[in-house]
């Protein structure tokens, strides 16, 4: 008996939702989306903000590295930087016709805006009172340009010629020894330009500084023994994009490097290499651009960070703290606001789901 009028009273409560959700099809409608709604943006708004603080983390790592508690700097000095010049030379010209130059350059130098820190000033550094390690790097940028230019020339005759040592500008006019001048023809060349970023790291203690924060992906690291070796490992996005693999050749400021491994990292850097190989192919043999410290205890970082000052008079002394306040400022706006308009946006949408459901509520009791 009560099984029955148990069957009968759930089957009868079905019949009657049933019944008024076609009735009120487009209440019960309304009441869903908005609940759904209401849901759905709580969930894309915590999801977003988990988002932001791991972007924010991994910026911080490849900016300051896993391991360090300061960075030491040098304000770039006026025309520091860049590449070097790019000119084709004037060659002795002797007969008519069509003359093609090939020509090729490969110069690395240091990277845009970066000034340089004596290495002397980094063993220094090591010296003080509160360091536990220090390491230096350089940041290189390569420009590697090969093209031809090609011009037509044609003899003039001069028989009062004396005869002289040849050549030919770009402006058309030219001699030979042989008596008669030549005109030039307007240039007309193909060039290749690539451009690419190099960092050159310590070696003999990778736990800092920009190797701290990759993952190897296939090869293998740079190591102690490798310091006055040929060799470079690859950023992955950069090695996927130029088909490198291990094992490659590819040459760095006119010399050949060897590909030894390939690195999952976040930053920009496209080879790293050992850094007495990158002081030779830049010419800054003895120079650094950034050096990396970690002090013997969290409590010290102030105090070694103001000795620091005082030893490397006039560079710029950064703590991991202050690179974090300064650069995930944007990034920590970013997490806030999301946080606060999405929990007051879904909360508004819930309150207003279920005031419409109450509402439809009280009026099917009423009636």
């Amino acid at each position: 008996m009560s099984s029955t009028y148990s069957s009968g009273t759930i089957e009868m409560f079905f019949t009657y939702l049933g019944r008024e959700l076609r009735r009120r099809s487009r209440q019960a409608l309304v009441i869903a989306l908005g609940l759904a709604l209401g849901i759905g943006l709580t969930i894309a708004v915590s999801a977003a903000s988990s988002g932001v603080k791991v972007a924010q983390n991994d910026v911080l790592k490849s900016l300051y590295g896993v391991g360090t508690d300061i960075t030491v700097t040098q304000t770039a000095t006026r025309g520091s930087g860049g590449a070097g010049s790019f000119d084709f030379r004037g060659q002795s010209q002797s007969t008519t016709g069509t003359k093609t130059t090939q020509a090729a350059q490969d110069t690395a130098s240091l990277a845009p805006g970066s000034g340089t820190l004596a290495t002397t000033t980094l063993t220094k550094i090591k010296a003080l009172s509160g360091v536990s390690g220090a390491v230096g790097s350089i940041s290189l940028t390569d420009f590697n340009i090969s093209g031809s230019l090609t011009q037509s020339f044609t003899q003039r005759p001069d028989t009062s010629s004396t005869g002289g040592t040849g050549g030919f500008s770009r402006s058309g006019s030219g001699s030979s020894g042989s008596g008669g001048s030549f005109s030039a023809g307007p240039p007309s060349g193909s060039f290749n330009f690539n451009q690419t970023t190099m960092q050159g790291v310590d070696v003999s203690d990778l736990s800092m500084g920009p190797m701290s924060s990759v993952t190897l992906k296939s090869g293998r690291d740079l190591a102690a023994g490798d310091a006055s070796s040929a060799v470079a490992v690859v950023n992955s996005s950069y090695a996927t994009q130029k088909s490198i693999t291990v094992g490659s050749t590819e040459k760095l400021g006119g010399t050949s490097f060897k590909v030894v491994g390939i690195v999952t990292t976040t930053s920009s850097e496209d080879y790293f290499i050992p850094l007495a190989e990158a002081q030779k192919i830049s010419s800054e043999t003895g120079k650094v651009t950034t050096i990396y410290v970690k002090a013997a205890s969290s409590t010290q970082i102030s105090a070694v960070a103001s000795e620091i000052s005082k030893t490397a008079s006039g560079s710029t002394v950064s703590t991991s703290a202050e690179l974090a306040n300064s650069v995930s400022g944007s990034l920590a706006s970013t997490a806030s606001l999301a946080n606060n308009l999405g929990k007051w946006l879904s909360i508004g949408v819930l309150l207003a789901a279920f005031l419409v459901a109450a509402l439809f509520t009280m009026s099917a009791v009423g009636r």
